[in-house]
């Protein structure tokens, strides 16, 4: 039976989605960097991660001209799973990457890129375009956080579990006042992308194969 909380959730994804308010992103190795940037011939490999996600129209105009401010944060859930939360705000506008931090995957980018930096490539959403935001080092101070939460659960929950979670903390972050200092106003607009791990990513693909 699908709880009632799920449902909302579902919901409310499939309303942002259709907004550019929600979307799913990805991370990119440095290998996979490097052969996606001789695909399309482009000279922005840094042998650095990236991290990939979309942005609303409106946000990307803004981010144009304006500078973005970066800011984060570490959510544990009950269920003990890690998630590092990445925003970036300009104007009224604010984007967050809501990064599930279970599989080796992202286990590996945090352990790389909490020295060595990586990459932010924000697509503009139902567009070509993207802004590449390079070295981004803002995430070291946060793994701090994510080793002092301690073991997480996650490893004992499957996949469809892991998603669920995903989408329903997704839908709260949509929430403005989710993610803020209190040096920067409350942001007006959010989008947000959830990143999970490959592994999961084709857990959950092999799991919906197997249950049609």
């Amino acid at each position: 039976m699908l709880h009632i909380a799920e449902y909302g959730a579902q919901v409310v994804s499939h309303i942002a989605m259709a907004a550019d308010r929600l979307s799913l992103g990805v991370l990119m190795d440095p290998a996979e960097v490097a052969r996606a940037a001789r695909a399309h011939h482009c000279d922005a490999d840094s042998g650095r991660w990236w991290l990939c996600g979309n942005i609303h129209p409106r946000m990307f105009a803004a981010a144009q001209t304006l500078p973005l401010r970066h800011l984060g944060k570490v959510i544990m859930t009950d269920q003990g799973t890690k998630y590092l939360v990445l925003a970036q705000q300009v104007g009224a506008w604010q984007h967050r990457v809501l990064l599930q931090v279970a599989g080796r995957q992202v286990l590996d980018f945090l352990a790389v890129s909490a020295q060595a930096g990586f990459d932010l490539s924000l697509g503009l959403a139902g567009g070509d375009e993207s802004l590449l935001v390079q070295d981004c080092r803002f995430v070291q101070s946060l793994v701090g956080e994510i080793d002092a939460c301690g073991d997480a659960t996650a490893k004992n929950m499957s996949p469809h579990k892991l998603r669920v979670e995903a989408c329903l903390l997704a839908s709260s972050l949509l929430s403005p006042a989710e993610v803020t200092v209190e040096e920067l106003p409350v942001p007006q607009r959010v989008c947000v992308t959830i990143v999970a791990s490959r592994e999961l990513v084709s857990a959950v693909m092999k799991q919906d194969t197997h249950s049609r």
